[in-house]
């Protein structure tokens, strides 16, 4: 990690262009097993994983670990008891939604995803209940110059540390460009403002 600048936070990294990533491949029933056993699902796995790469960042930088983190959850709620627990909930634009989910700083921290899996679920619910985005702000973003859409995006996205994406199974149509058929492919988003994303992806 690249120590920041003197006066800055040490615990965030300023905007840049470097950008690492790094792809892992397991068996699915391992991901989800190693989560059952601790209590949690799939997604609370993904966000204690994230969590714990925010902690040893700031750690190896030297900056106050014992600040809290805030993690960006998008979240589909098809199909979940977290939609039906949506009293206004009504055609497909209202199951996908984006919770925030305060964690405790400090050292890295392993084991039971219990507390974790339950402020998740709580989050999910509370955030599901705000106004929905602005209609049609995609569409208006596209139409600005790139770089006043970098910078607003840059600046929403300082509220938090990282995001957690559990993207799901992709469609079989994304292993294939033209009349090539790909082995194995991923999907990968890069972070504007926050420290780090991290996929789940089947």
């Amino acid at each position: 990690p690249v120590r920041p600048p003197r006066g800055r936070d040490a615990t965030r990294r300023p905007p840049s262009n470097l950008r690492v990533a790094a792809i892992a491949a397991l068996p699915a029933e391992a991901w989800d097993g190693a989560a059952s056993a601790r209590g949690g699902s799939g997604n609370t796995l993904l966000a204690a994983v994230t969590a714990n790469l925010l902690r040893r960042a700031r750690l190896a930088r030297g900056g106050r670990p014992e600040r809290n983190l805030r993690l960006l959850l998008p979240v589909d709620l098809t199909d979940r008891e977290i939609a039906r627990a949506r009293p206004r909930a009504s055609g497909p634009a209202a199951t996908m939604t984006t919770a925030e989910v305060v964690m405790e700083g400090g050292a890295p921290a392993y084991g039971d995803l219990r507390p974790l899996r339950a402020r998740m679920k709580a989050a999910f619910i509370a955030d599901s209940g705000k106004a929905p985005a602005v209609r049609g702000a995609g569409e208006v973003m596209r139409l600005l110059p790139e770089a006043l859409t970098f910078r607003a995006a840059a600046r929403a996205a300082l509220r938090f540390d990282g995001c957690a994406s559990n993207v799901g199974a992709v469609p079989p149509g994304m292993l294939r460009l033209g009349p090539h058929v790909a082995d194995d492919a991923a999907m990968l988003g890069f972070p504007i403002g926050n420290e780090a994303i991290a996929a789940l992806i089947r």
